[in-house]
């Protein structure tokens, strides 16, 4: 798909825009859930066009409406209207533009330097976004950090990430094969429980489309 130099150029020019300066995200702690309440009137699971008009409608003051936009075009393939948007979603300050823009760039960027970019997409953020924690445990854990492993992991799980509740529910259900956490089937129960209550998805809250990660 990508074979179009410019197009591919482009896109990673933007990504070293996002990876260019740390940001404090503090203010935006505060602004973001005022703006996910007013993007969460435009749901609608029975008419979904009427939803994306809606996004499309409040986007250009709501930057959680242009995140769900982007993650639309990601899911289709349309990268580079996914990009485009997401570098709007980046300039006002919404932290979880990073982590998808971090798919993006997987999908187009083959490099060793595409790849340092990615991480530091989710590095920026990994504090404040449960999704780009998730993310960078399969990171730590190849690199048997495990300690910072599962502190990304727990921290992205006690967010209702349900990957990651699912993947904790796992690590201490096994025994001998695994090193990062000790078995506790106590724990498994409790992390399995909590990731089959579909009530509580913050993955789906954020972006506004379930299995995101299929």
């Amino acid at each position: 798909m990508f074979k179009q130099p410019l197009l591919l150029s482009s896109i990673l020019a933007i990504a070293i825009f996002f990876t260019s300066c740390a940001k404090d995200y503090t203010p935006s702690k505060k602004v973001l859930p005022t703006l996910l309440k007013s993007a969460n009137e435009c749901r609608n699971d029975s008419n979904k066009e009427f939803e994306i008009d809606c996004y499309d409608l409040i986007a250009y003051k709501n930057s959680i409406a242009l995140l769900r936009l982007a993650v639309i075009n990601y899911k289709k393939g349309n990268y580079k209207e996914a990009v485009e948007q997401l570098k709007y979603v980046y300039k006002e300050d919404n932290f979880y533009a990073n982590s998808v823009m971090s798919d993006v760039l997987k999908q187009v960027g083959k490099s060793e330097a595409d790849k340092k970019r990615v991480l530091s997409l989710l590095e920026e953020v990994k504090h404040v976004d449960p999704i780009a924690a998730y993310k960078l445990y399969y990171y730590y854990s190849s690199l048997k950090d495990y300690p910072e492993a599962t502190k990304l992991l727990t921290f992205a799980a006690n967010n209702n990430v349900k990957e990651a509740q699912l993947e904790l529910s796992k690590l201490y259900a096994n025994d001998e094969e695994n090193k990062i956490v000790k078995s506790d089937l106590a724990l498994s129960l409790y992390w399995l429980k909590e990731a089959n209550d579909s009530s509580k998805d913050f993955v789906y809250e954020i972006y506004g489309i379930k299995d995101y990660f299929k």
